[in-house]
C-alpha cells in the first residue's frame, strides 16, 4: 500500500500500510513524569476539555539517535524532533546504530524493538549500555502494547505505536534531564 497522507481535525499525520502515525499511548516509568509538567488544557470542537502538550524546550541540543526500519517513519520523526530543537541522527537496523554509537555524541537511544537483521532493539539497547551505561533508551513498537520489564534495560521507556511527535520530544527532554542539571546548586 503506498503511503498516505491524513488530516484529522486540521492536523496532519503519516500512515502507511502498517502505521498510522497521530494518536498516542504511552507506558510510562516514574523517571519520565517531570517531562510532562509543562502541560495544559484546552477545549476540542465539541467542548470537551483535553490536554495538550506544550513544544519540548531543551536547552541546549540534546542528540537522539532514532533507530527505525520503516523509512517513512523514520524521516518524519526525525523532522518532527528537529522541528523540535533536537538533533537527530537515524539507522535503519542495530549494526548501523551500534556504529553511529561508537563514532558520535549520542543522548537518547530511540529505537524500535522490531529490527532487520540479526539483532533487535532490545539486544540493540543492552549493547549501547555497555558502550555508555547511562544511555537514556525509549523503546517503540506497533506489534506489541507493552515490554516485560525483564528484557529492557533498568529506567528505560516504551511507546507503542503510533505516537505523536510532541510527547516523544517531552519524554527525551525529560529523560535527558537528570543528565543535563548539575548535580550540586
Amino acid at each position: 500500500m503506498r503511503p498516505t497522507e491524513m488530516s484529522r481535525r486540521g492536523a496532519k499525520s503519516l500512515g502507511s500500510a502498517n502505521h498510522s502515525i497521530d494518536t498516542i499511548l504511552i507506558s510510562l516509568n516514574p523517571f519520565v513524569f517531570p517531562a510532562l509538567d509543562e502541560t495544559k488544557m484546552v477545549s476540542n470542537a465539541d467542548g470537551a476539555m483535553q490536554r495538550t502538550l506544550e513544544p519540548a524546550r531543551t536547552s541546549g541540543e540534546i542528540r537522539i539517535l532514532v533507530v527505525e526500519d520503516e523509512f517513512l517513519i523514520a524521516e518524519w520523526i526525525a523532522e518532527a524532533l528537529g522541528d523540535q530543537g533536537f538533533e537527530v541522527q537515524t539507522a535503519s537496523n542495530a549494526v548501523d546504530a551500534l556504529r553511529h554509537l561508537v563514532s558520535s555524541t549520542v543522548d537518547v537511544l530511540f529505537t524500535d524493538v522490531n529490527l532487520p537483521g540479526n539483532m533487535e532493539g532490545t539486544a540493540l539497547a543492552r549493547c549501547a549500555r555497555e558502550l555508555l551505561p547511562r544511555l537514556p533508551v525509549i523503546y517503540t513498537s506497533a506489534r506489541v502494547a507493552a515490554l516485560a520489564p525483564e528484557v529492557c534495560v533498568p529506567g528505560a521507556v516504551f511507546v507503542p505505536k503510533p505516537y505523536r511527535a510532541e510527547v516523544l520530544g517531552q519524554l527525551i527532554a525529560g529523560a535527558c534531564k537528570p543528565l543535563r542539571e548539575p548535580a550540586f546548586v
